[in-house]
């Protein structure tokens, strides 16, 4: 899985996409707002509160069930998780 991908670039990819869905709900980010630990929360915060929004209203996120955002935003997370569960992010050297 991954092609090879190191940590950033997984944990990029991740953030990259989830901004993508978030779109579908009218949460907009610009690209390099993930950088900082207070914008990542304050985005996470913008993100679940249109969730709640569009269940409350029954509303799709465009063509898309809200369920099915739901689930595969946190299949999305949970795989790359694997994925790095996967590599050995260990220094060569540290391993003797």
């Amino acid at each position: 899985r991954g092609g090879g991908r190191d940590r950033d670039r997984i944990v990029n990819h991740v953030l990259a996409t989830e901004r993508d869905w978030a779109g579908k709900l009218g949460v907009e980010t610009p690209p390099d707002l993930m950088l900082a630990a207070d914008e990542l929360k304050t985005y996470r915060e913008d993100f679940r509160t249109a969730i709640r929004d569009f269940h409350k209203e029954g509303k799709l996120a465009r063509k898309w069930p809200l369920h099915f955002l739901i689930r595969h935003a946190a299949y999305h997370v949970m795989d790359h998780a694997w994925e790095l569960e996967d590599k050995d992010l260990t220094d060569a050297e540290a391993r003797g």
